[in-house]
């Protein structure tokens, strides 16, 4: 029952019924789906992408530094629903010159990893960076229902393909009603 997110252990305090809100949030980090619109699915909700924006840029120095070889790239702005609640706002940038064809693609649509997929260079490998982002008037997180001085889950990742090649850059930025985040992390043993 605990892995199926019925009930959770506290260590040295008891195991308890999760409450709906609990179970209801989607699960998030590296023991997730690989995506977010699978995690949804798995949690039988439905999923749906707004495009806030779909644009190319160009000479973006940040992204010139994680993508030597590249200085033209998709900036790719969605805000990812699941049964109609916003749960999330990514920025996804990827190398124009890896995939020249996405501006055919309708992404409220279509999976974004469905169509790296379909190109031959998914992400199957992540390296990320998980903070706290305190809401400010210059991000604008007003679909995701927080408040200005509240804070949202920050993970920034880098996806890499099956033959290591990086091929996304993300922000996502989560409301933390919405989510669990998991991650193992081995103990490590001092020497």
């Amino acid at each position: 029952m605990i892995a199926d997110n019925v009930l959770v252990a506290k260590r040295g305090d008891g195991t308890y019924l999760i409450s709906d809100n609990q179970s209801k949030a989607l699960d998030i980090g590296e023991e997730s789906a690989l995506s977010l619109s699978e995690s949804i699915k798995l949690k039988g909700l439905s999923s749906e992408s707004l495009i806030k924006s779909f644009k190319l840029i160009y000479d973006d120095q940040y992204l010139m530094k994680l993508f030597p070889e590249y200085f033209e790239f998709y900036e790719l702005i969605r805000v990812r629903k699941a049964d109609n609640r916003a749960v999330s706002l990514q920025k996804a940038y990827f190398p124009f010159r890896l995939f020249k064809d996405a501006h055919r693609y309708d992404f409220s649509n279509l999976s974004l990893y469905d169509f790296m997929e379909y190109r031959g260079k998914r992400p199957v490998t992540f390296k990320s960076t998980i903070r706290a982002v305190r809401v400010t008037d210059e991000l604008d997180f007003s679909e995701l229902n927080v408040r200005s001085g509240s804070h949202v889950l920050g993970v920034d990742y880098l996806g890499y393909s099956a033959t290591g090649e990086l091929v996304e850059y993300t922000q996502s930025y989560f409301n933390p009603d919405s989510i669990q985040f998991k991650v193992s992390v081995p103990l490590r043993e001092d020497k």
